[in-house]
């Protein structure tokens, strides 16, 4: 099923190109109506972890995603961690099971995490090596190359914001246009 539905967007996607033109004749075009984003369910628990703690917590430079609200860092040992931000849990629920579709090829054992009770958290992986979480509207993916996964996430999970704090905000001139993030590396535009 995950195959087909792959297929069908990378061919409804080769359609667009960005030579193509969609004009009246466009018989991809018919009836196509922007489509805005699903509405924020419940509240917002997580802004994130602010970029600026990054460093203390062992962390590489953070690449900031321009797409959407999300940054990956390189770990000193290797391997990395993810945190992308999403609305609310609802999003973040379909974003998590994303995340453990691709982020391996072998199927990751659900982890029973004791470590924030009465908190809606799912989380898959090894403790050691690989463990992908979600923690309200948030998902974290850490792949630590020297086995301290469990330990990290549970760091970063500590590291958890509700509110971005006012000072380091990131803009980027990318050429064509202006990137804005947020302290906690979320896009603003």
């Amino acid at each position: 099923m995950t195959t087909i539905l792959l297929a069908a967007l990378l061919t409804t996607a080769s359609w667009a190109g960005p030579d193509h033109n969609h004009g009246p004749d466009c018989p991809h075009s018919h009836a196509q109506a922007p489509v805005a984003p699903p509405p924020v369910v419940g509240l917002v628990p997580w802004a994130g972890i602010p970029l600026a703690t990054l460093p203390a917590l062992g962390l590489g430079e953070p690449r900031l995603d321009v797409h959407r609200s999300a940054w990956k860092a390189p770990l000193p040992e290797g391997g990395f961690v993810k945190l992308i931000v999403f609305p609310d849990d609802r999003q973040a629920k379909t974003g998590y099971s994303f995340e453990k579709l691709s982020a391996s090829t072998r199927s990751l054992p659900p982890l029973d995490w004791t470590h924030s009770p009465g908190r809606d958290i799912e989380a898959v992986g090894d403790t050691e090596g690989m463990i992908i979480m979600r923690d309200g509207n948030l998902v974290l993916v850490v792949r630590d190359h020297s086995d301290g996964a469990g330990q990290l996430t549970q760091t970063l999970q500590a590291a958890m914001v509700a509110e971005a704090p006012t000072e380091g905000a990131i803009e980027r001139d990318l050429g064509d246009r202006v990137v804005h993030w947020d302290s906690v590396g979320r896009l603003v535009n």
